[in-house]
Order: structure tokens, then C-alpha cells, then sequence
């Protein structure tokens, strides 16, 4: 899914570069960094029950984890 997501995203970044030229808008630089330089999401508080090591969740990452939490509402 990832893999997908990324090249979906490239698309995009080269139609708009084709589109623009290389001035096209862009992400700024510490929007970037930001997000490069974050904690991971097993150490922020929000995410730390869900992805837990003792829930067995992290294993699978993200993607398992809403897989199973959906599959419990069925």
C-alpha cells in the first residue's frame, strides 16, 4: 500500500513540475523536517495503547491494527 501511495505521489510531483516548471509551490523545507525529525508513532501518547507491544498491534504496524479493529465491529 505504501509502495502504491509513494508512486501515486511521484506522479503527482512530476505532473506538477511538468505543469510549473521548477518553481512550482512546494512543501517548505522544516514542514519536511517536521515530520523527518518526529518521534515514532509507538512513542507518542495518542498511539501507545493501540500499538503496544504487549497488545501484539505493532507487529503488523498500522495497517493490521485498523484490519483488526474493523474485522471487530463485523
Amino acid at each position: 500500500m505504501t509502495m502504491l501511495n509513494l508512486e501515486e505521489q511521484a506522479k503527482m510531483n512530476w505532473y506538477a513540475y511538468c505543469a510549473a516548471g521548477p518553481d512550482h509551490p512546494r512543501i517548505p523545507d522544516e514542514l519536511i523536517d517536521e515530520m523527518t525529525n518526529r518521534k515514532r508513532l509507538q512513542e507518542l501518547p495518542h498511539f501507545k495503547a493501540a500499538m503496544s507491544e504487549e497488545t501484539g498491534r505493532l507487529e503488523g504496524g498500522v495497517w493490521a491494527y485498523y484490519t483488526w479493529k474493523v474485522s471487530q465491529d463485523l
